[in-house]
């Protein structure tokens, strides 16, 4: 059986988000992310916070949605969702 320690699978996703941030922003104008990677960062921090409870409080924010003519977006952009990907796996980084 195969051991898993999550907190280097979180680690590895937030580097994963972070990493690709680098690029998007690299190669275009900036604007807001989109609906779905919004989805994601929230499922990746609801996971840690379930898992590491005593981290909770130092996480960055879970994102919000609104609608805006008949879809839904995620007024966050790039350079946000970077730095709190940063923030995410630099706090997992402290875990012994």
């Amino acid at each position: 059986m195969m051991t898993v320690d999550m907190r280097e699978v979180y680690r590895a996703k937030a580097h994963g988000i972070n990493s690709s941030i680098a690029k998007i922003i690299e190669n275009s104008q900036g604007g807001y992310i989109s609906a779905e990677l919004g989805r994601d960062y929230n499922k990746l921090l609801s996971a840690i916070k379930q898992d590491y409870p005593d981290l909770a409080e130092t996480m960055p924010p879970i994102l919000n949605f609104k609608n805006v003519d008949n879809r839904t977006v995620c007024p966050t952009t790039f350079m946000e969702l970077s730095i709190y990907s940063s923030q995410i796996y630099e706090i997992l980084g402290t875990i012994t």
